[in-house]
């Protein structure tokens, strides 16, 4: 995924969404308990081992995912679970709302940690990461394009309709109540795009998400900023964390397309500078000037996000 959609999802025949980013962890959950019914089938374990398993993942989940995204905000296991877990969906919601390229929208942050550490407050300067959170964003048509859905809205609306006045014709077709679901989230979010109206309104309304969020992850961060933390990670040991797990190069489709229309006419070159650059993705700290540019210079155009690579 580059431009960040929570309702992103790799499958074109996937309707009901099943296999978006925000259904991953549902569908991780479902995986682990039909395993732990296969263990306790062949006897590897007990009934009781298998409902363990089961009633464990979410627990585990959340666990893992904020430790995960701590190390990409540079922050440790100081904060409390809760306050952390709500400035992680806050931060999930500002990338949906202004689709902004995940892989840049992480490095952006990379200058922050260190502002905030020299301050006296956490009232820092924004201006900068701010700058390049929207540039990170995409515009109007862009966030149309990545909203468009697979089907058709005119069948979506008939689908919702449905549900409604005949939801046994539905269950004929094989749609079930997590296809209209999924048809009520992105009718939903197409009329939200729909009601910005232009780009002006579309980049007021990220400015304004990204500078509230902005100004709750600069509080977070000091509290971490008095030096060593109760982990034992310094600023610089944070620093080092977040660059290890915030990639400065993905592979992204048009790039790959782009290889590909090369080696079809027998010029490799391509491959091989983007195979050099996939196994050395990390920077050993925050991107500079020079290399924010050729990120951004490397984002796919509004033409680009039409190329689907399987």
């Amino acid at each position: 995924m580059g431009h960040f959609c929570k309702d992103y999802t790799p499958n074109s025949s996937d309707n009901g969404h099943r296999y978006s980013y925000e259904a991953q962890p549902r569908a991780a959950e479902w995986n682990v308990a039909k395993f732990a019914e296969t263990l306790r089938l062949a006897r590897v374990i007990d009934a009781a081992d298998a409902d363990m398993v089961a009633q464990g993942f979410w627990p585990a989940y959340e666990r893992e995912l904020l430790h995960a995204f701590r190390a990409k905000l540079a922050l440790t296991s100081r904060g409390a679970d809760d306050a952390d877990r709500a400035l992680l969906d806050q931060l999930l919601h500002a990338l949906d709302e202004s689709g902004a390229d995940m892989c840049a929208a992480f490095l952006a942050l990379g200058a922050l940690p260190r502002a905030v550490h020299a301050a006296s407050s956490a009232d820092v300067e924004l201006g900068g990461v701010l700058g390049r959170l929207e540039q990170a964003s995409t515009s109007l048509r862009a966030a149309a394009k990545l909203a468009r859905p697979a089907m058709p809205p005119a069948a979506l609306r008939q689908i919702i309709a449905l549900s409604t006045t005949d939801p046994a014709r539905l269950a004929m077709f094989g749609i079930d109540d997590e296809v209209v679901r999924a048809a009520k989230q992105q009718l939903a979010k197409l009329d939200a795009i729909a009601a910005l109206g232009s780009d002006v309104q579309k980049r007021a309304r990220d400015r304004d998400a990204w500078e509230a969020w902005l100004r709750a992850y600069a509080a977070r961060l000091h509290t971490e900023a008095d030096g060593d933390t109760a982990d034992g990670a310094s600023l610089a040991e944070r620093e080092a964390r977040m660059a290890a797990s915030n990639p400065a190069f993905v592979l992204r489709e048009h790039l790959l397309q782009a290889a590909i229309a090369r080696a079809e006419c027998g010029d490799f070159a391509h491959v091989r500078q983007l195979l050099d650059r996939a196994q050395t993705p990390f920077l050993p700290g925050p991107i500079d000037e020079a290399g924010w540019s050729a990120l951004v210079a490397e984002l796919p155009t509004e033409d680009a996000l039409d190329i689907v690579l399987s």
